[in-house]
């Protein structure tokens, strides 16, 4: 139904069919995967339509080395820096909001709304954001191995609960 929108698909995307499955079959999926740009093509051998029920176990560790080998490549995907677009970025931010985010020690997500962000410096590219001791967030920031910093546009300020 959605076949000529696979093209715009931005994300790796893996199909997977049972080499026995009536209904999806092998060519399909294979065909699926080609028209999408990062698209992979699992046939289970021996399954049928169902399998997801069938052979859940199965399917899931398929499912989960997929999702690891994408986070793989994404992380180690680095995208060039470019100091001039950081200090026009920089310089359009006069005032505003942002979201803090991080990943804990447990690998939750935790994060806090800051008003107060500026350049530090362009080299090396620094920037400040502060937060206090005894904010809840403190300890998961203060061991994390890094932080995004989150510049809202006026229409998503409700996202920061001010």
């Amino acid at each position: 139904a959605h076949v000529d929108r696979l093209a715009e698909l931005a994300t790796p995307a893996l199909f997977i069919t049972g080499s026995e499955d009536r209904n999806s079959t092998p060519a399909m999926s294979a065909a699926m995967a080609r028209l999408a740009p990062s698209g992979q093509c699992l046939v289970l051998s021996g399954e049928k339509h169902m399998m997801t029920i069938a052979s859940p176990k199965k399917v899931t560790q398929h499912i989960t080395a997929f999702l690891d080998r994408a986070a793989d490549v994404a992380a180690s995907a680095q995208t060039a820096f470019d100091p001039i677009e950081f200090r026009r970025a920089l310089g359009s931010f006069l005032t505003g909001v942002t979201i803090v985010t991080t990943v804990d020690e447990a690998g939750d997500p935790r994060g806090f709304t800051a008003n107060s962000f500026t350049s530090v410096s362009l080299e090396p590219p620094l920037v400040l954001v502060c937060i206090a001791k005894k904010a809840l967030g403190h300890q998961a920031f203060s061991t994390s191995r890094g932080f995004a910093i989150n510049i809202l546009s006026e229409d998503q300020k409700a996202a920061s609960g001010i």
